[in-house]
């Protein structure tokens, strides 16, 4: 009895010591026992690296043995220096005014002629220029007549059919002629707008200058870009004299005339200074001067069979206007 009561204290104790409570590990945590032993190995279990450093070269090509930009070919630096600076000449057009004058009957003039020769510093000889557009001097006052004009008429009633013929024409530029066309300030474009300078040289007001000029031969009026006459030209004896702020026509208070003022131009029995002749069947007319310049022969080069003899009034312009005169 006593023998298996000493047994059963033994197993007693052995539980005991089994549901202790256990030691924390390197963690923190409770979890299985440390180990009672370590494995023992070498730290450097392999030989260092005792050779010496300078056995061997750290660079085996020579520093200055090669050109650094051997790609590069040899040329000179300024080569261009050794040619003859005037090898060609600047201009090879002559200074002589000598330059085509084909191309002024169109409207592209800077296409056909060098941009260098046109003039750099160009200003018109006028301090107080003053600015106009140009109308045909017509007003119609006898309809009935321009309706059913006689067979032959008298050069009064002529005169009378021509002012009701013309009556709201104004000059346009185009195609290198100056035109007379219909015209209606509340919807056509604005009219070129002129100005005579000190010399009687009549200009346009726009950031192409053009000139105005006769033709020597025709009669013709034209405009060309200033600097660009073409031979056998005339563009001085212009006039414009008198002032119409109202605009107006049939008679008007200012004229533009050539070769000297109104008055003294109209030396015919019409006492008008422009010759207005048909283009084809269009409407428009193309401006002549005077066939009396010419003298007996009464023909500038051009038929006027068909021309009515008329005068240009000069209406007071406004060029920073966009619309009207």
């Amino acid at each position: 009895m006593k023998t298996d009561l000493w047994l059963y204290a033994m197993l007693g104790m052995a539980n005991a010591s089994v549901l202790g409570p256990r030691k924390a590990d390197s963690t923190g945590s409770l979890g299985a026992p440390e180990p009672q032993y370590k494995a023992d190995y070498p730290k450097d279990d392999y030989p260092k690296d005792d050779s010496p450093k300078d056995d061997y070269p750290e660079d085996d090509y020579p520093e200055d043995d090669y050109p650094k930009d051997d790609y590069k070919p040899d040329y000179p630096e300024d080569d261009y220096k050794s040619s003859p600076s005037k090898s060609y000449p600047d201009d090879a057009y002559p200074k002589n005014d000598d330059y085509p004058t084909n191309g002024y009957d169109t409207d592209e003039y800077g296409s056909e002629y060098p941009k260098s020769k046109a003039p750099k510093a160009w200003k018109p000889k006028t301090h107080s220029p003053e600015f106009f557009s140009l109308k045909v001097d017509a007003k119609c006052t006898n309809q009935d007549l321009a309706n059913n004009p006689p067979a032959d008429p008298t050069p009064e009633e002529q005169d009378e059919i021509n002012q009701c013929t013309f009556a709201g024409f104004a000059i346009r530029l185009e195609k290198g002629i100056v035109i007379a066309t219909p015209y209606n300030k509340w919807w056509d474009p604005k009219l070129p707008i002129f100005f005579v300078d000190d010399d009687t040289t009549t200009y346009t007001v726009s950031k192409t200058p053009l000139e105005l000029y006769v033709d020597a031969t025709s009669g013709a009026l034209k405009y060309a870009p200033v600097g660009w006459l073409p031979p056998n030209s005339i563009s001085t004896s212009f006039y414009k004299l008198g002032n119409n702020p109202l605009a107006e026509v049939g008679p008007s208070p200012s004229y533009f005339a050539w070769p000297t003022t109104e008055g003294r131009a109209a030396t015919e029995a019409t006492g008008k200074t422009w010759w207005l002749c048909p283009i084809s069947y269009t409407g428009q007319y193309q401006v002549f001067i005077s066939n009396v310049n010419f003298g007996l022969s009464g023909q500038g080069g051009v038929t006027k069979a068909e021309c009515e003899r008329m005068s240009l009034a000069a209406i007071n312009a406004n060029p920073w206007k966009s619309s009207g005169y």
